[in-house]
């Protein structure tokens, strides 16, 4: 484990303080819970997400179509 600092409003530290008392751990294990909860969220895909984008032909085209694109070093990044 690494150790760092951070500052946060006294009224969020009294939140996270009471959440962490209350579910009777350590502050610093309810943060790492919080932010893993968060990144899970905004950087996987759930099951049903995925199944759209499997579905979407127009989508998989466009993708194939800029990965060929991209091995030939063509086109743009936009």
């Amino acid at each position: 484990m690494q150790r760092t600092s951070i500052t946060i409003k006294p009224t969020l530290l009294q939140t996270l303080n009471k959440l962490a008392t209350d579910e009777n751990r350590p502050l610093s294990n309810l943060i790492e819970t919080i932010l893993i909860r968060y990144l899970a969220e905004a950087f996987f895909v759930d099951d049903f997400e995925m199944d759209e984008i499997r579905q979407d032909t127009a989508l998989q085209k466009n993708i194939k179509s800029s990965l060929k694109e991209y091995k030939k070093k063509q086109g743009q990044f936009v």
